[in-house]
């Protein structure tokens, strides 16, 4: 993990927003998430274009990008549009990530999300998965 020393100057406000993206995956990582999250203690909202709703068991389906999850990490909002049955993209305002503690409730969820579905999770610029801010892989601490 970069220390809060180095990831800060990435979190800076530039006017964009941030990404946190699982790749390489498929209905059954999205049928773990979407059974896990609920279990995991954060505050969840969930709306499809219907309105608010339950969370899905499954991934609702790449025609309907109204569908969208909200998940509260600490301070921070994360949120999931189901653009792809093939990545798990949240993106979050990093003006949220305002101290270092609120970057270690987010990399503990990073964590999190990639030992359940055993992938590396990265941070990036906002649609820019090849600049890397932050990345967790399976194995690591």
């Amino acid at each position: 993990m970069r220390a809060w020393e180095e990831i800060q100057e990435d979190l800076k406000w530039d006017g964009m927003w941030r990404d946190i993206y699982v790749q390489e995956i498929g209905a059954a990582e999205w049928r773990k998430l979407l059974r896990a999250l609920p279990l995991w203690n954060y505050e969840l909202a969930y709306s499809d274009p219907t309105g608010s709703a339950e969370l899905p068991g499954d991934f609702p389906g790449a025609e309907d990008w109204a569908c969208h999850l909200t998940v509260k990490v600490g301070a921070i909002t994360l949120n999931c549009h189901f653009f792809l049955i093939e990545e798990i993209e949240f993106d979050f305002d990093p003006r949220e990530v305002k101290v270092q503690n609120d970057w270690l409730i987010l990399y503990e969820f990073l964590k999190r999300l990639g030992r359940l579905l055993d992938r590396p999770v990265i941070v990036t610029y906002e649609n820019t998965p090849k600049a890397v801010i932050a990345e967790w892989w399976p194995g690591q601490a």
